[in-house]
Order: C-alpha cells, then sequence, then structure tokens
C-alpha cells in the first residue's frame, strides 16, 4: 500500500505534543488531544466480524448506507444505530 509521506499518524504520547502543536497542519487537532477519547468505531482493530469494534462499526455504516441511499430519515436511522449500539453493550456486560 503506497504511503503519502505528507500524512503520519499522530505519536501516542501526549508528552509529543508540545512538539507539534504548532504545526500547521496538526496543530489543531493536538491541542484537542488532552480530552480525547476513543470509541468503538477505531478501525484496524482486527477482532473479527463477531467482535465488539466490527459490530459498531456495522451498525453505524448501516445508519450511514441507509441516510445516503435515502431508505431512512437520519432520525430513524440513529434510533435503529442506538438500539444495536445498546445490545452490543449489553451483551458485554457494559
Amino acid at each position: 500500500m503506497p504511503v503519502n509521506k505528507n500524512f503520519r499518524r499522530t505519536l501516542p504520547e501526549g508528552r509529543y505534543g508540545k512538539f507539534i502543536k504548532w504545526s500547521s497542519r496538526l496543530g489543531s487537532t493536538i491541542s484537542q488531544a488532552q480530552g480525547a477519547t476513543s470509541w468503538y468505531l477505531d478501525s484496524r482493530t482486527f477482532d473479527g466480524p463477531t467482535g465488539i469494534n466490527s459490530q459498531m462499526i456495522n451498525y453505524f455504516g448501516d445508519a450511514v448506507n441507509a441516510v445516503a441511499n435515502g431508505t431512512s430519515a437520519p432520525d430513524k436511522a440513529l434510533a435503529a444505530a442506538a438500539q444495536g449500539v445498546a445490545q452490543v453493550l449489553a451483551n458485554i456486560n457494559w
């Protein structure tokens, strides 16, 4: 896979933020990193089709596609996604 050398993953440790917060490309993102949290839509977790991330991605993907295809109103698509998320979280005793 070709790599765009102008785009790099941000460094995982907060202490490195001070070195790149003045970057014209990453500065605004890095300045918000202190309060950032993760959610189940992170890619490349390799948790398989039955993993929590894959299940969450499917529910949100279905909602986005339903709205984009015009088969559902946004509020109904998000309500369906919310039910799916609640079901997945209940299955793992969240």
